[in-house]
């Protein structure tokens, strides 16, 4: 029995070495092919069209890049954007060679057409509230003169 045991001993001990010699073996692979990266900070740089570019950790940490080309849209234009007279935008329009849309007219009002002004009110020195004339312009309406016409 005490044989058995010495014999049980000696194998466990060589399957040891063996496998910690392959575990050397393994790590020294690996320790030769490693690539060391560092780590950088999370800053981030804006490109002069609008993107951003972060560090890169495999170039010493310097910043990548920027992108020499403009965005495209799925159309091919840049996606810019002009703001028309009337304060609405208008993109370019791939079927004339990227050319800004033209810009819708405003609506010329008739002189009979009254305007849409806002409800709001103005005391007049006597006391008297008049509101916004939509026959010139939304301005306020004058003020009466005499206490008769008091509203």
């Amino acid at each position: 029995m005490k044989q058995f045991l010495v014999v049980l001993a000696c194998l466990y001990l060589a399957a040891c070495v063996e496998k910690g010699e392959d575990k050397s073996v393994e790590s020294k692979d690996l320790t030769e092919n490693k690539v060391t990266l560092k780590a950088c900070t999370k800053e981030l740089k804006i490109c002069p069209d609008g993107s951003g570019v972060g560090r890169n950790s495999a170039n010493n940490c310097e910043f990548d890049a920027c992108p020499e080309t403009k965005p495209q849209n799925s159309a091919g234009c840049t996606d810019d954007v002009k703001q028309c007279p009337d304060g609405s935008f208008v993109s370019r329009d791939p079927l004339k060679s990227c050319a800004f849309k033209a810009c819708q007219e405003l609506p010329v009002m008739k002189k009979s057409e009254p305007m849409m002004c806002t409800q709001e009110v103005k005391q007049c020195p006597n006391g008297s509230h008049v509101g916004r004339d939509p026959n010139n312009n939304c301005a306020f309406s004058p003020c009466p003169k005499d206490s008769a016409n008091l509203q």
